[in-house]
């Protein structure tokens, strides 16, 4: 029997299985839009989804994929002519939803800011038509940018929008600011009859090439237990030679 051979198969599985559980947690919240007090063409609180640190707050209440929330992602509602308002019923099978209630208008936008040393995913968001037949986004029909203005996704147009059920969408991008544009150019005084629901965003560590602190620690430790097994190891057999 080899003590050394036995603690190696301990070691490696344990520190993998560390390093593992390290890299992968990772918060999301759901904007479901289930604002305290909700009412049709209401303006949308500012602190709705303001970094949410929990299932409900005074604004209102969200859901989450792990329990772990986003409390480092700032929100802002609307652009420049933008109305950002919130309605109950009637947008395809969605519940209470986020839409720009300015008639006219061209734009429905929603930007995310993470804090200094954090950067925000956008995973999954629902859109639908307040017309039952639905309506047709322009091309490009969906787009979401970064703090610079860079393209980082989009759904080409024209884009069917449901009107009895909804669209469902992954973009799966990452930055330090998000920017989801709905393109409602050409819908003229039905611009307002598209409304944005269930949305998904994540915040992580932004390493940027730098190891996260507590992941470089487990390393060193895993690197330290490799090193004590070696040496015993080459003890072992420097006494067995003897």
């Amino acid at each position: 029997m080899y003590p050394s051979r036995v603690k190696l198969r301990c070691i490696l599985p344990l520190a993998s299985l560390v390093l593992l559980g390290a890299s992968s947690l990772q918060a999301a919240s759901i904007y479901t839009f289930d604002v305290t007090g909700i009412s049709n063409s209401a303006i949308i609180p500012a602190a709705y989804g303001n970094r949410i640190s929990g299932p409900s707050d005074a604004a209102g209440s969200y859901g989450t994929t792990d329990g772990i929330y986003t409390p480092n992602i700032a929100v802002l509602y609307g652009a420049v002519g933008e109305d950002p308002n919130l309605w109950t019923t009637g947008y395809g099978n969605l519940t209470n939803i986020f839409f720009n209630d300015a008639d006219n208008d061209t734009t429905m936008t929603i930007t995310w800011t993470a804090d200094a040393g954090f950067l925000v995913s956008l995973l999954s968001f629902d859109l639908a038509s307040f017309i039952d037949a639905g309506q047709t986004l322009a091309n490009p029909a969906i787009t979401v940018l970064d703090g610079s203005n860079n393209v980082l996704w989009t759904q080409a147009g024209p884009l069917a929008v449901s009107g009895a059920t909804h669209n469902s969408f992954s973009p799966g991008v990452t930055a330090s600011q998000l920017k989801l544009v709905v393109n409602l150019t050409g819908l003229a005084t039905v611009s307002d009859d598209i409304g944005l629901d269930n949305i998904t965003i994540s915040q992580s560590a932004d390493t940027s090439g730098v190891p996260e602190p507590g992941t470089a620690w487990l390393a060193l430790g895993a690197a330290g237990l490799l090193w004590g097994w070696k040496r015993a190891s080459g003890f072992k057999k420097s006494s067995l030679q003897r």
